[in-house]
This record gives C-alpha cells, structure tokens and sequence, in this order.
C-alpha cells in the first residue's frame, strides 16, 4: 500500500489528518458517496480541499 493512499478515510478525519500540514501535502481516500471513485484530499494554504477522481 502507498503512503498517500488511505483507503476508507472520512472527509473529517482527511481534514483533521492534513489540517497544518505544509502546501502541498496530500492523500488519496475512497470516496464516501461514490462507491469506485476516490478522492484527493490537499492541503492548501490554512484550508483543506476535495478533489473527485472518477474512475473510468
């Protein structure tokens, strides 16, 4: 398993993982409402930001 890889991770735990973290710093999550999707959670600045991966 990949360090940036986190499996089955809740948006609130991703926030409270990379909350402070330095710019830039990320992981990949399963998403939580689109079963086969993941999402890339960064952060950026004094926020954390979503992004939706959809498979293909």
């Amino acid at each position: 398993r990949a360090s940036w890889y986190w499996g089955r991770l809740s948006r609130a735990e991703a926030v409270s993982l990379l909350q402070g973290q330095r710019h830039g710093t990320f992981l990949v999550r399963d998403s939580g409402t689109i079963p086969g999707d993941f999402v890339l959670s960064v952060s950026e600045s004094s926020r954390v930001s979503h992004y939706i991966v959809n498979s293909l």
